[in-house]
C-alpha cells in the first residue's frame, strides 16, 4: 500500500501499486481470508479494551497516542464484518469509524451484538468541521494535528 509522504494519507489512484502475493504465485482461484490487522495482539493483552479503526495506519498511530487499547484495523469501512469480529467475543470493544462512517458502523455493531458489546464512538462526528468531513479524516488525522480529541 502506498502512502503520501507529506500528508500521511493513502494514495488510492492509480491502483497498480497494491499487490497480492497469491497473484504472483499464480493462484487463480485463491480464496483470501483476511483477519483484523493487529489481531495477534489480543492474546498478548487479554485484559485491555479493544479499539477498531478502518486503516492499518490509523491503528498504528493510535497505538502510540492511546496505548490503553489494543488497536485493530479492518482495512476499509466495508471490511467490518461478523466473521472478522468473532475473535472479539467477550472483549470490551469501541469502534472508531472515519468521518462519514458512523451510521454504517453503528448498523454493523447492532448486527454483531451477539458477539460482544460494541460501542461506536461519535467523537469525530461531533468535533469535525465541514472541510474535515469532506476529506473523511480519521482518528489518526486528528491525533496528529493540533486539534484535541481526547
Amino acid at each position: 500500500m502506498l502512502y503520501n509522504a507529506r500528508s500521511g494519507k493513502r494514495v488510492k489512484e492509480p491502483k497498480d501499486h497494491i499487490d497480492w502475493a497469491h497473484k504472483y504465485l499464480g493462484k487463480e482461484n485463491y480464496n483470501l481470508k483476511q483477519c483484523l490487522f493487529g489481531e495477534h495482539l489480543l492474546r498478548q493483552f487479554p485484559d485491555k479494551p479493544v479499539a477498531v479503526v478502518e486503516s492499518e495506519k490509523t491503528a498504528t498511530v493510535c497505538m502510540a497516542y492511546l496505548p490503553g487499547y489494543v488497536w485493530l484495523a479492518t482495512g476499509s469501512k466495508g471490511n467490518l464484518s461478523r466473521e472478522r469480529c468473532l475473535v472479539l467475543k467477550g472483549r470490551y470493544v469501541t469502534l472508531f469509524p472515519d468521518l462519514g462512517g458512523y451510521e454504517k458502523w453503528s448498523e454493523k455493531a447492532k448486527e454483531m451484538a451477539g458477539i460482544t458489546s460494541f460501542t461506536v464512538s461519535d467523537i469525530l462526528e461531533r468535533i469535525a468541521i465541514d472541510e474535515q468531513r469532506k476529506e473523511e479524516l480519521d482518528l489518526a488525522d486528528f491525533l496528529q494535528s493540533s486539534t484535541s480529541v481526547c
